[in-house]
């Protein structure tokens, strides 16, 4: 079996939370540090890139991860996935694109969208929540060009419309795939829900 990159985009301004939402606590650690946590956990992912905007300080504990500056995050998503895949191994038999303001997936859940993507002989994998279409989208390496041509803030929407052909929607029935923190109000709910548990 190939290589697998992760590519984790965190270079957001958070405007909508209106704080640094990456850097908000969450459980011993930050945000951030909760979304790389199932990805550098699993030993089918080779490596892990994590874009960060300029002017970033580190807002999660050492590891294995390797951490890119995007310059240019304010052009929007598509040049954090230009960033992130350029950094990653060009032989790479699959990316893992994910989100760092997703701090409740597990590993389990992304040891198992692997495994859906290898069995489902097609390019492109998205997770599907009750309907929703979420993150991590596992993505052949065979698309490199096509995400190193990424731009706007759609990030890699344009070629997951032009390539639905390849593209398998995989049903979970873990919420987590859809739940990031837009919001300030959004965080305190999750937060307040995940310390109920």
């Amino acid at each position: 079996m190939g290589r697998i990159s992760a590519i984790v985009l965190a270079a957001g301004s958070s405007r909508r939370l209106g704080a640094d939402k990456l850097s908000l606590p969450w459980g011993d650690g930050t945000v951030l540090d909760a979304a790389l946590r199932p990805l550098l956990g699993l030993p089918e992912i080779d490596e892990v890139v994590v874009v960060v905007g300029s002017g970033a300080r580190p807002v999660f504990a050492p590891g294995r991860a390797t951490v890119l500056v995007n310059e240019n995050a304010a052009e929007g998503m598509g040049s954090s996935l230009r960033v992130g895949v350029g950094g990653a191994d060009p032989r790479a038999e699959a990316y893992v694109l994910a989100l760092g303001d997703m701090p409740e997936l597990g590993a389990n859940l992304v040891g198992h969208l692997l495994v859906a993507w290898r069995s489902s002989g097609k390019g492109i994998l998205v997770p599907v929540f009750e309907g929703r279409r979420g993150h991590p989208v596992v993505m052949s390496g065979k698309y490199r060009e096509a995400l190193l041509a990424s731009s706007g803030d759609v990030g890699a929407r344009r070629l997951l419309a032009e390539n639905e052909w390849d593209t398998v929607l995989h049903p979970v029935s873990d919420r987590a795939v859809v739940t990031d923190l837009d919001t300030y109000e959004r965080y305190q709910a999750l937060a307040a829900r995940r310390g109920s548990r």
